[in-house]
């Protein structure tokens, strides 16, 4: 409601109200405001004083009391994560809003900050979002008042992960299986083959080098205390899956560990042993160090080999590298079925 007053004068006013006349030594002139109109009013009012001759038209900036604009709720209907460390939130448009602002925070209570800030005819922006983190995402819209953004509520909190935490889930749900090229080893040599990812019904999904981004190890058969018990290593990588690396082959004799930033191979028999450390870097395999003592049974008697990181060296020099490196005290790997 706006009211009006003037001391000892007649007012007349036809601007806002149907001709209205009120006639008194102190005046108080009432109307109401349609819903979602401007809070401030410029109103000429013409008056008359006592004697009834003189005129004047005066204007009042007048303001309402106990009205304000409003603005509806936004709405946020999707957080599009499908690129790597970008989350592309979109909403409904809010009629009359002058734009729209856009806050995140990463968890559901923790505190909001604003991001963003866009115009009226905008409904969708594209956030940055670190590897493998959550953001919890709000929008609100705004209108202009007299100089002032008056806001509307907050939406509901949209909660989006990169794609680098959740892309296996994808993986382990497809109907048909892939194939991939890749490089398979069972000691330091290595060659590349096409193998399947049907042949693989175990999985770990654990984030190796510690970069956000979680890899996948896929098992032949973790139980089988033979040579059929292999590792398949996916990753993701500027929004593709790669095939990495196909190891193992040693049955009960070998193993599979997580030592640091590292995966730790382990594979031998009776008169072979071989240990390699391997780690992930911009999407790309990367051998942190191997050791191997294999037997030549081609000489009589049969002469033990001895290599550290693919090169020839002594028994002493290799049994040192292996003290400080071998797998004896780490725990298997735990797999789950698919």
């Amino acid at each position: 409601m706006i009211s009006v007053s003037r001391e000892k004068e007649k007012l007349y006013t036809s601007r806002l109200v149907r001709n209205l006349i009120v006639i008194g030594f102190i005046l108080t002139m009432s109307f109401g405001l349609q819903k979602n109109v401007l809070a401030a009013q410029n109103i000429e009012v013409l008056a008359i004083n006592d004697g009834g001759n003189d005129q004047y038209s005066s204007k009042y900036d007048l303001k309402a009391t106990g009205i304000k604009s409003t603005v509806g709720t936004a709405k946020i209907s999707k957080a599009d994560t499908s690129k790597q460390n970008i989350v592309t939130v979109s909403w409904g448009k809010v009629s009359g809003a002058d734009g729209y602002e856009v806050y995140t925070a990463s968890s559901a209570s923790g505190t909001y900050r604003k991001v963003k800030t866009v115009g009226s005819g905008t409904f969708k922006t594209s956030l940055r979002i670190e590897n493998g983190k959550s953001l919890y995402i709000k929008v609100r819209a705004y209108k202009k008042d007299n100089g002032n953004k008056v806001y509307g509520a907050y939406s509901s909190a949209k909660k989006a992960t990169d794609i680098g935490a959740v892309w296996y889930k994808k993986i382990l749900g497809r109907t048909t299986s892939a194939s991939y090229n890749v490089r398979c080893q069972y000691d330091q040599k290595y060659t590349t083959k096409r193998v399947y990812q049907k042949d693989f019904p175990y999985y770990k999904a654990v984030d190796i080098n510690k970069d956000g981004i979680k890899e996948l190890i896929l098992h032949s058969d973790y139980r089988n205390p033979y040579d059929d018990n292999t590792i398949l290593l996916l990753t993701y990588y500027k929004n593709k899956v790669k095939a990495l690396l196909c190891i193992g082959g040693s049955g009960a004799r070998g193993g599979f560990y997580l030592s640091g930033k590292n995966l730790a191979v382990k594979t031998g028999g009776s008169d072979f042993y071989y240990a390699g450390y391997f780690t992930i870097s911009s999407g790309k395999l990367k051998v942190v160090r191997q050791m191997e003592h294999d037997r030549d049974k081609g000489s009589v008697p049969y002469k033990d080999l001895y290599y550290v990181n693919g090169r020839r060296t002594s028994y002493a020099k290799f049994y040192s590298f292996y003290q400080r490196y071998n797998t004896e005290n780490m725990s298997g790997i735990q797999f789950s079925i698919r």
